[in-house]
């Protein structure tokens, strides 16, 4: 006969082995899950931006604004994804690796990109706007860790 002592016992078991097979349960492999959702919003952005800029006079004018908006939003959803994926739980770890996989992504793709003759910022600038890639995605991780708010009916 068994007893209800060992039942916990071969729960925790399968919880043991449920998490052996998932191995994206980490932050990172939630924030690695996320980089494609967040980067495809990213793009729909920016392709809606252009196409904004491309309307006006000057589309050359704003392009890095529009740049700006379009990362800042892409590691925001990033973070909140990442959040969402992990199950709403550890929003700090999740937005520090979902900003880090950005910010790498974004370093490696601008090593290729050749420079604007219009840069006129410092280096210091343009590294303190790189830098907030994190606090967007931390703000967007602790969007995703939201609960959504229940209705009480009287």
């Amino acid at each position: 006969m068994l007893s209800n002592h060992r039942k916990p016992q071969n729960k925790k078991r399968k919880a043991r082995s449920d998490r052996a097979v998932r191995p994206l349960a980490t932050p990172l492999g939630s924030a690695l899950k996320a980089l494609p959702f967040s980067l495809l919003i990213g793009g729909l952005l920016l392709f809606l931006l252009t196409a904004l800029l491309m309307t006006t006079g000057d589309p050359d004018r704003y392009h890095t604004v529009a740049g700006l908006i379009c990362a800042y939003s892409t590691a925001f959803w990033a973070g909140a994804f990442a959040t969402r994926f992990h199950g709403r739980r550890l929003p700090l770890p999740c937005a520090l690796f979902a900003a880090g996989l950005l910010a790498l992504l974004f370093f490696s793709v601008g090593l290729f990109l050749p420079e604007s003759p219009r840069h006129t910022a410092s280096p210091a600038l343009r590294a303190g706007l790189f830098a907030l890639i994190f606090p967007a995605a931390l703000l967007g991780s602790l969007f995703g860790a939201r609960e959504k708010r229940r209705k009480h009916h009287r």
